[in-house]
């Protein structure tokens, strides 16, 4: 008996959708047809343990039709629609009219719509766990809301997505047992679909209203004269969603103009709509942190003259580009050397080292020192110290630009006269031995020094041996060597 009834209302709803589709006194504009899947929650209410039930997942089938533009605002459609959704436990019918905002653009269209009418729920099979004889069907008014997208394939087919939500007030009470009442209320759709939407051709006109709409462009721009802030844009200029000029950096110089088409937000710019750099130095303004940079000179991401060793002098101006950090340096970039012995002050130990003298690494006056012994009162080389004087002129020979200091130190045993002689006596012995070896004779002084500079107490053995030496120093040949 219920399936009857399900049948007869199916049937009477299909023949009205017809009717209205076809009847003489209205223009319809296209037919469409869609399918997709429905949910449909519900509140199940009373004694719910014999009652099976119905799944919430639906197959959602879907025709409808436009009916021809009444009006005057052409982006507003009437609408007609038949929908089923159904499963295994449950179907729905509902028959539903419809009113819809388009907006449109050039290659496709968005609507988004209400829609009303009346509906019937039907709860197939048998609900119960026991067999009983209970209503399976309701009927109710129904309504909700529509949107989608549409996208033209030809001049009469587009491709249709659809999302819809319907409220119904659907209610089916079931008696699983005489003292128990069981009900099926509140129940809504939400629903996904897509399909075809046909436009029918008729004398006057081939085109579908939405095409219509779209050629009333007067500026030609793609933006339809309805939504057109600009209607007067140049031909072929390419314009925003208001059918604008674009402006794609807001800097207020048009892309068709712009030179420099991706400034940043608020930058200031000329007339080309690049960023002002007033120095020229490929840095703009509002970046530019030394704004007044020399013509051509190099400059660093913030505008600011090169400086690679950060010592305050600007590469260009700077002698001495590779300066270690924090190192103290003059006008010209380069660091202190107070003696000027080529050893920068931060590195110089002896930095009172007099002008010309050769230095090593620690900026002091290079010595070699030669610790012969000498017999007593004697200033005889014995043969197992001629190779260290050997050695020592063939450095010598190698810093030709130097000239050669020879002094000779003695300890304190005997008197200063004394010790005066005999040092001289053994420098002359080991200056006869460098010309011999061939250091020139002209580039060499011997100081007789005496028992006047130790470097060791007298008052050892040791002490007296450290001080019984030769010292030699270089000093650059400019300098002279009758001083030191």
């Amino acid at each position: 008996m219920q399936n009857k009834r399900y049948i007869s209302k199916l049937f009477i709803s299909s023949l009205l959708f017809v009717n209205i589709v076809f009847a003489d006194n209205i223009k319809f504009e296209s037919i469409g047809a869609n399918i997709g899947y429905a949910n449909m929650p519900y509140d199940l209410e009373g004694d719910v343990n014999n009652v099976n039930e119905p799944k919430v997942d639906l197959i959602n089938v879907e025709l409808y039709s436009t009916i021809k533009n009444v009006f005057e605002n052409k982006t507003l459609v009437p609408s007609v629609h038949y929908i089923f959704s159904g499963n295994d436990d449950l179907n729905t019918h509902a028959l539903l009219f419809g009113l819809n905002k388009y907006f449109l653009f050039e290659n496709f269209s968005l609507y988004t719509g209400v829609v009303a009418g009346y509906g019937t729920l039907l709860w197939k099979d048998d609900p119960l766990k026991y067999t009983t004889n209970n209503s399976l069907s309701s009927s109710s008014l129904t309504g909700g809301l529509q949107s989608g997208i549409e996208l033209p394939i030809t001049k009469q087919v587009s491709f249709n997505i659809n999302l819809k939500y319907l409220l119904h007030d659907y209610s089916i009470e079931l008696k699983p047992l005489p003292t128990y009442t069981s009900e099926l209320t509140h129940p809504s759709t939400a629903s996904i679909s897509v399909g075809l939407k046909w436009f029918f051709e008729d004398d006057k006109n081939t085109q579908p209203v939405i095409e219509e709409i779209i050629k009333s462009d007067s500026d030609d721009d793609g933006i339809v004269d309805d939504y057109d802030k600009c209607p007067n844009t140049s031909k072929n200029e390419t314009v925003d969603a208001y059918g604008c000029p674009l402006d794609s950096d807001n800097d207020g110089i048009l892309d068709t103009l712009d030179k420099c088409p991706n400034t940043s937000e608020n930058e200031s710019v000329d007339t080309y709509g690049c960023p002002l750099d007033s120095d020229n130095d490929g840095i703009s303004n509002t970046l530019d942190k030394c704004p007044n940079t020399t013509m051509n000179e190099t400059v660093d991401t913030y505008g600011c003259p090169l400086d690679s060793d950060n010592d305050g002098i600007s590469d260009t101006l700077d002698k001495c580009p590779n300066t270690t950090t924090n190192e103290a340096v003059d006008t010209y970039g380069c660091p202190f050397d107070s003696d000027n012995d080529g050893i920068s002050d931060r590195l110089d130990k002896c930095n009172d080292t007099p002008s010309g003298f050769l230095v090593d690494d620690a900026g002091c006056k290079k010595t070699f020192t030669l610790h012969i012994k000498f017999l007593y009162k004697s200033n005889y080389i014995r043969k197992k110290y001629i190779q260290e004087i050997k050695d020592l002129a063939l450095q010598i020979n190698q810093s030709l630009e130097y000239n050669i200091i020879i002094k000779s130190h003695t300890d304190s045993v005997g008197s200063e006269k004394y010790n005066i002689e005999l040092s001289k006596l053994r420098a002359d012995a080991v200056y006869e031995k460098l010309i011999k070896y061939g250091v020139d004779k002209k580039r060499m002084i011997r100081k007789n020094m005496g028992e006047s500079s130790p470097i060791a107490s007298n008052e050892t053995k040791d002490g007296r041996e450290k001080n019984r030496r030769i010292e030699i120093t270089l000093i650059k040949t400019t300098q002279g060597i009758t001083n030191e």
